[in-house]
């Protein structure tokens, strides 16, 4: 949950979706776990190069998993 209120966009956090590829650089100096960015359509290996572990990648993926082992075929 982001900043403790549930939705981003109830917390007061805005959420950040679509295309960010153009401003990825400028998404770097943003505060540290105050953002939550959603990159559906962009490149992720650079999203990766510019943030380097500053994001929850890691987190995020075994979220994935454990909801997919969870709620996944016959569960």
């Amino acid at each position: 949950m982001v900043g403790g209120g549930g939705a981003p966009e109830k917390s007061g956090i805005p959420p950040l979706e679509g295309e960010c590829d153009s401003l990825l650089k400028c998404l770097e100096e943003l505060p540290r776990g105050k953002v939550l960015a959603l990159f559906q359509r962009t490149d992720l290996a650079s999203a990766k190069e510019v943030f380097g572990d500053t994001m929850c990648a890691e987190q995020v993926r075994a979220h994935t998993w454990q909801a997919s082992a969870t709620a996944g075929k016959g569960g």
